[in-house]
């Protein structure tokens, strides 16, 4: 929220309907509780307007959950409740039917089996922090309600973590860059922190200026001593720190999620005249 403005990515509310927790906030001509929904699919497009040619401002995942306040037509208008972001969903991609999640995805990517054997047809891929409701085991494998199986070792139950968010994010290394992806499918930068970071148990905002001023705290050391895991951000965009002379991030240069020399990419800021640069260090759980 800036000043008495409160940020249409983080609230629910437009023009003439607002989600009912904004009642007394602002105005509005109608006020909804909304209804919870479950992504059906293994990445849904969460858009700025409610067409399919509209800017895609971020995705869900397998299994998350999304409070809906308005449908219209084929296009859904709600918050997502992993990271409060707010947009147009597809309603062919939600289901109104929500499963109490167990399990995670922890590989990169994970397919869905029709029975418990590898040499099964496989039925979708499912991207690391996919939530999951799983009912049994058979073998090797572990069963979704209502999907398929998956294999036991790419999974673990909710509450899990891991020791160490960079380890997490260089498992995306070649991973496409798409502008508001959050998947092992089409990551940005924003992303590629938020989902690294949710792996060690930190929740954290979606967008690249929302984390700026809230990730963590400052750190006024110089960009050249910086530590393993701060991150690093500026117009827009945000890298984390590998060790001392290397950062990882998701960019629009090489099109990927790929290591950098810190010099080079220091230097091609500079060649773009940009010098409002800032870094954060993480609030990270201690193990």
């Amino acid at each position: 929220m800036k000043g008495s403005v409160f940020d249409p990515r983080e609230y629910a509310y437009k023009a003439g309907l607002a989600a009912d927790y904004m009642r007394g906030l602002i105005g509005s001509q109608k006020f909804v509780v909304g209804k919870m929904f479950q992504v059906k699919i293994n990445v849904a497009s969460l858009k700025k307007s409610p067409d399919q040619s509209s800017e895609q401002v971020s995705e869900l995942l397998f299994g998350e959950e999304i409070i809906i306040y308005e449908i219209v037509n084929a296009w859904a208008w709600g918050q997502s409740q992993t990271d409060g972001y707010v947009g147009y969903v597809s309603m062919d991609h939600i289901s109104s039917k929500v499963q109490e999640n167990t399990h995670e995805v922890t590989a990169l990517r994970a397919f869905v089996y029709r029975q418990p054997d590898i040499k099964a047809p496989t039925i979708t891929c499912l991207s690391m922090s996919s939530q999951l409701s799983i009912t049994h085991s058979k073998g090797l494998f572990a069963h979704i309600e209502n999907l398929g199986w998956i294999f036991e070792k790419s999974i673990r139950a909710l509450g899990g973590i891991e020791s160490d968010f960079v380890s997490v994010a260089q498992k995306f290394t070649g991973t496409p860059y798409l502008w508001g992806g959050r998947s092992s499918f089409g990551i940005d930068c924003s992303g590629l922190v938020q989902l690294s970071l949710r792996g060690v148990g930190v929740l954290c905002p979606r967008d690249t200026d929302q984390q700026a001023s809230s990730v963590g705290s400052p750190i006024n050391d110089e960009i050249t001593k910086l530590l393993r895991g701060d991150l690093i951000y500026m117009n827009g965009h945000v890298a984390i720190m590998v060790d001392p002379n290397t950062i990882l991030h998701a960019n629009a240069f090489h099109m990927s999620v790929e290591h950098e020399s810190l010099d080079g990419f220091l230097s091609r800021l500079k060649q773009d005249n940009i010098h409002n640069v800032q870094a954060r260090r993480p609030l990270l759980p201690s193990h």
